[in-house]
């Protein structure tokens, strides 16, 4: 450029908008003291020759690529209603209604297994020792002369040959006699020690009560104490044997096979025994 070497005045400095003011010393002024570049800073041919005044605006390069849009900021969101808090009441929850207890099913009954002793053609002692007796049992005495205990169940007892003393227990129990010659007369008489009227049975009903006729007669039954036979074969009467001042009274059943008026076997009951029909299986 050329030096004036004189005070421009330049105005508009408030600005940053550089202008002379009038009267400016610049204006029309120079010097051929200095000597004038043929180019401007742009290395172009000056028009004149002379000095050309102007601005010259020199600045970076825009930046590359395409601006991105500042982002809308988001509309604050409406704060939540802070809920009503629940009213406590005297206990956690909704109290529920308590489960009925179920009603406990009544205990079954064990089922007591059924166990038979056997004796032998000797004289037994049933149950043995250490043998259980507290189930419905049946007890088989054979031959010999046995002594034959039920428990507490209802049992079957089968004396067989032999004098055979015989107890049933508690509950309801049955004496069996299989055949007339089980069991003798007077002192040979089979015995049972505890018969309990309207209970316990005495099981008659494998006998042949009259061997003289057709078929497998059944007894009959004279119901009146110490009745006579009938004559009538098959005929079942009993009778008391009352000692006085003594405890040991019993009660007789007889039975007349064939109708002649006589016994043909006994069966011996401890005590004085009111017998019913009830209490005979014929």
């Amino acid at each position: 450029g050329n030096k004036l070497g004189i005070d421009p005045h330049f105005a508009g400095a408030a600005s940053d908008n550089f202008h002379l003011a009038s009267g400016s010393a610049a204006i029309d002024g120079g010097t051929a003291k200095y000597g004038v570049s043929s180019v401007d800073l742009d290395d172009h041919a000056r028009v004149v020759g002379t000095v050309d005044m102007g601005a010259y605006e020199s600045g970076s390069s825009p930046v590359s690529g395409t601006p991105t849009t500042p982002t809308q900021p988001t509309t604050p969101t409406t704060p939540t209603e802070p809920t009503t808090p629940t009213q406590p009441s005297s206990g956690s929850g909704t109290p529920t209604t308590p489960t009925q207890p179920t009603e406990p099913t009544t205990p079954t009954t064990p089922t007591t297994s059924t166990k038979v002793y056997t004796g032998t053609e000797g004289n037994d002692y049933l149950p043995h020792t250490g043998q259980s007796n507290g189930g419905n049992e049946t007890y088989k005495g054979l031959g010999g002369n046995d002594v034959l205990k039920g428990g507490a169940g209802s049992d079957v007892i089968i004396g067989g040959a032999g004098r055979d003393i015989m107890s049933g227990g508690t509950s309801s129990d049955t004496f069996t006699f299989k055949t007339a010659t089980e069991t003798g007369s007077g002192w040979n008489r089979d015995v049972i020690t505890d018969f309990q009227h309207g209970i316990d049975k005495i099981n008659l009903s494998a006998i042949d009560a009259n061997g003289s006729a057709q078929g497998d007669a059944a007894f009959h039954f004279q119901a009146q104490e110490n009745a006579l036979f009938d004559k009538k074969a098959g005929a079942l009467a009993w009778h008391y044997q009352d000692n006085a001042g003594s405890d040991h009274d019993i009660t007789v059943v007889q039975a007349d096979l064939n109708g002649d008026g006589v016994h043909d076997f006994e069966i011996q009951l401890q005590g004085l025994v009111h017998l019913g029909a009830g209490d005979l299986i014929l």
